[in-house]
């Protein structure tokens, strides 16, 4: 009996041993408290432990816009509820002879992989040669038709947004680009289709048309290749790549039965969201390049102690000296989300410092000098 109750008071002392270390003194609270206010009545602020138990707040509930803290939204709705990795497929499109001659084409489809390189192409390049092509009558089709046309965001209709450092397409070969490190192209699916162009002729095939882009019947696959859904949680969150952040809405959206659309992907994510995790952000877009995706520091708070749960989503975020850490002072211990909107004057925080889960969103201030108290209340929670 002695025995079995040392036991339980020792699971009981590690089970609250988290909670204990994420206290906040009331010294730390009222400088916490105090730093957001020297930051405006625009500003919110909310620390919790990890147990949703409140350190220290000023007006947690208020929303306010996100700017690339959206991205938090659209990765943990990719983590919940795309179902799998982005896949691209490689199809024939046509007859193969005996003698390696496809009377035909070759389809490169896209599925919504915003990672894919000459890695996942060569794989799909040596699928065909495998299957005994040499020649090819027709040509390389790049099929993009599981999205829209667009290849920006809402902010700019839907055109090219050089802010976004890419293309966004169903299919992509490295953001956009038809050669490794070359410049965008308005067609991605197109320039994705001339890399893979390349790649064949490069071991022989003969290819003697060019390659474009359009949308064709599907058939069943010769190989397929998956995305890194890891990597590209970490690029979105860690980097706060935009075209990641789009791309992979977009996809959300069409495997929830919706259209490939921006608008389609904002309205996928708030609803997930709001479903799973009972927060009740307004999202306006997948990447938080408008100012109507909005929240308050409360559902922010909320949204990260449950995620954090999630290995794929827990890596993903920057530690200090990482994608958009690398020149802030975070506090050593911290896992944060930056976000920034000009538009909205609007700079933001979040993330979690040694069992402190926290959301700074800050309107009206330079952004130097909201990310340098932001930076300051990090090292109050994570000294």
């Amino acid at each position: 009996m002695l025995r079995r109750l040392a036991l339980t008071v020792a699971a009981s002392a590690l089970i609250a041993a988290p909670a204990q270390a994420a206290t906040l003194s009331k010294k730390d609270r009222s400088r916490v408290e105090q730093l957001a206010r020297s930051l405006g009545s625009n500003t919110s602020l909310l620390v919790t432990d990890t147990r949703g138990r409140t350190l220290a707040a000023v007006r947690p509930s208020t929303r306010r816009s996100l700017g690339s803290l959206t991205k938090l939204y659209t990765s943990s709705a990719v983590a919940l509820g795309l179902g799998g990795p982005p896949r691209t497929a490689v199809e024939l499109a046509g007859t193969l002879g005996p003698d390696g001659t496809l009377t035909g084409d070759i389809v490169l489809r896209g599925g919504g992989d915003s990672g894919l390189g000459d890695v996942g192409l060569t794989r799909l390049r040596d699928a065909v040669v495998q299957a005994g092509v040499r020649r090819i009558t027709g040509r390389v089709i790049g099929d993009g038709s599981l999205f829209d046309g667009a290849v920006g965001g809402p902010a700019t209709g839907g055109a090219f947004d050089p802010e976004f450092e890419g293309a966004v397409g169903a299919l992509t070969f490295e953001h956009g680009r038809s050669v490794p490190g070359g410049p965008f192209q308005v067609d991605p699916a197109a320039a994705a289709a001339a890399r893979f162009d390349d790649l064949l002729e490069a071991v022989g095939v003969v290819l003697p048309n060019g390659a474009v882009s359009a949308p064709t019947p599907a058939r069943p696959p010769l190989a397929v290749v998956d995305g890194d859904l890891d990597a590209l949680l970490r690029a979105m969150n860690t980097d706060s790549s935009a075209v990641t952040a789009e791309t992979l809405g977009k996809l959300l959206a069409t495997r929830s039965g919706q259209p490939g659309t921006s608008a389609a992907a904002a309205a996928t994510i708030q609803s997930l969201v709001r479903s799973r995790l009972k927060v009740r952000p307004l999202i306006a877009d997948s990447a938080g390049f408008v100012a109507g995706s909005k929240a308050t520091a409360r559902d922010v708070t909320t949204l990260l102690r449950q995620m954090d749960r999630r290995p794929s989503f827990r890596r993903s975020l920057a530690r200090p000296g990482q994608g958009t850490l690398t020149n802030r002072s975070v506090g050593s211990g911290c896992r944060a989300k930056t976000g920034t909107l000009r538009s909205a004057k609007a700079t933001t925080l979040a993330g979690i410092c040694k069992g402190r889960v926290f959301a700074i969103l800050s309107v009206g201030p330079s952004a130097e000098r909201a990310r340098g108290v932001q930076d300051d209340i990090t090292r109050v929670l994570a000294p």
